[in-house]
């Protein structure tokens, strides 16, 4: 799913206004997919509208997963989580021990025997055997690569560095 540039919605959507109908109770028991938003990213793509934190240090990226890890918190007990979508951004920015950090206390929060397939983004550049490990071993059973286009010079135009070469 891809959606309009944040700056298109002043012309196209109403105006967000705080209300009742904002936050909606969801009621327990009900299953809940999770999304989990990773914005590190080491560059920015001509493409790109998604939130995104370039060039990020290992303690930012630390202090975010901490963040994260206490948002799961929040879930509400009772609340049946069975699949997990990790986004961004490029989660295989990530070092491989804070991808797996944040996997694991969302499968800790996961109803067991889930039989929903999860998915990572990841980005030719980035994804490493050390980060196949880590979704291997989280039972990840799809990887969505970032891969745009095969042609070196389109991805020149949109500010790719991977190369035909590096996904083949």
């Amino acid at each position: 799913v891809s959606y309009a540039p944040p700056n298109i919605y002043p012309m196209s959507a109403p105006r967000f206004t705080a209300g009742s109908g904002v936050e909606r109770p969801h009621p327990v028991g009900r299953d809940l997919g999770i999304y989990v938003h990773i914005p590190f990213c080491s560059y920015h793509c001509t493409f790109c509208f998604y939130a995104t934190k370039i060039g990020a240090d290992l303690t930012q990226k630390r202090r975010y997963i901490d963040s994260l890890i206490t948002e799961l918190d929040w879930v509400r007990e009772g609340s049946v989580l069975t699949q997990l979508y990790v986004g961004g951004g490029t989660p295989t920015a990530l070092p491989p021990g804070l991808l797996a950090r944040i996997l694991e206390a969302v499968f800790e929060k996961m109803a067991s025997g889930s039989r929903h397939v999860h998915t990572v983004e990841a980005s030719p550049e980035t994804l490493t055997p050390e980060h196949v490990a880590v979704l291997q071993s989280h039972g990840i059973g799809r990887v969505s690569m970032g891969v745009q286009s095969l042609n070196d010079g389109v991805l020149d135009t949109v500010r790719r560095r991977h190369t035909r070469e590096m996904v083949e």
